[in-house]
């Protein structure tokens, strides 16, 4: 009988903790594959954007999505942090 009220336990403690964590994974996972793509799209794209002097727009773009895959990762550290600290 303990251990089916130690699992009912840790379900209930693994879904209200965990469930944040793993939204947020996913979202900084989803803006790390727009990063990525930008910068294999400027790489193809290099001497066109040279061209067209372009350079402060892709810039602008890269900072923008830099800062958000670090956003989401300061989410995760601050989510995961109380967790840590518990056990």
């Amino acid at each position: 009988m303990l251990i089916y009220i130690y699992f009912v336990v840790g379900t209930v403690c693994s879904r209200f903790l965990i469930s944040p964590i793993v939204e947020s994974v996913f979202l900084k996972e989803q803006q790390e594959g727009y990063f990525r793509f930008l910068h294999v799209r400027i790489r193809n794209y290099v001497e066109s954007i040279a061209f067209s002097w372009g350079e402060k727009g892709e810039r602008t773009r890269l900072d923008e999505l830099l800062m958000g895959v670090l956003g989401y990762q300061r989410k995760i550290v601050y989510k995961e942090l109380p967790l840590k600290s518990m056990f």
